[in-house]
């Protein structure tokens, strides 16, 4: 329905979104996703991303410390 609205040129990605609350079936895959997808209406947009700060207890992905000492990455 969103290809016929937006067209299919205007798709740009989508998310599949699972959650890990709740049993699962041993006798199918579980049925607990979302998919949002991301359309544009025209090609005058601008991606604007969201970055924030994870700290870690030990270098896990980057060797970046801050001030305090702090393993930290920006994702």
């Amino acid at each position: 329905m969103l290809h016929g609205v937006f067209g299919h040129r205007n798709f740009r990605n989508e998310i599949v979104w699972a959650y890990r609350t709740g049993g699962a079936s041993k006798r199918h895959w579980p049925r607990k996703h979302d998919i949002p997808l991301f359309y544009i209406k025209s090609g005058l947009y601008k991606h604007h991303p969201i970055q924030e700060r994870i700290f870690y207890h030990k270098p896990f992905f980057s060797e970046q410390v801050d001030e305090q000492g702090r393993y930290f990455a920006d994702v």
